[in-house]
């Protein structure tokens, strides 16, 4: 082996080197992912939009009477409601459970409590939604659930342990609150 082509193979891995070292730190530049990588991580949010799409799809419009009646009917569910309550029972909890009303049923209770008159909900009234966010929702919200019918649960109306309806607990995947 004579000196020139050993000098042309350490050029060559001194080329390869140089190469290597300078598209490592171009992509440190760029942000640290190759191309394709990022073309993998746009690919995978498009897809993420995609499936929270597909489940608001897939949910079934359904009241909460039709809950009880039916439960093993639904696994997914869609339903507007207002807030009448939060039950959660730790305040610095992500994880919040709303007994909700449908909006006739709620109109009827706050204008009894406006009259200083009992109201004691009656089954396929009122429904739990369980929400895992930082979101808190007021009393009298207007929301939109999108989620999934785990159990019917015993709520104890009015404060008597005598009363007690049936309720669907509802997990919810997404809520929207009505502006307003």
């Amino acid at each position: 082996m004579t000196v020139r082509n050993t000098i042309k193979k350490v050029g060559a891995y001194i080329f390869v080197v140089v190469f290597t070292i300078s598209l490592t730190f171009g992509l440190a530049a760029c942000g640290g992912e190759a191309p394709s990588t990022k073309a993998n991580q746009v690919q995978t949010e498009q897809e993420q939009v995609e499936s929270k799409a597909d489940f608001k799809k897939s949910c079934k419009k359904v009241s909460f009477e039709s809950m009880l009646r039916n439960p093993s009917k639904y696994d997914r569910v869609k339903f507007s409601c207002v807030v009448a309550d939060d039950v959660t029972t730790d305040s610095q909890s992500e994880r919040r459970v709303y007994i909700v009303a449908n909006k006739k049923s709620y109109d009827s209770h706050m204008t009894m409590a406006a009259w200083n008159m009992s109201y004691a909900w009656s089954e396929g009234e009122i429904a739990h939604v369980i929400i895992e966010s930082k979101k808190r929702y007021l009393s009298g919200d207007v929301l939109t659930v999108y989620g999934e019918l785990h159990d019917i649960a015993t709520q104890n109306v009015a404060g008597d342990s005598e009363y007690e309806v049936d309720v669907p607990q509802v997990y919810a995947k997404y809520v929207k609150r009505a502006k307003g």
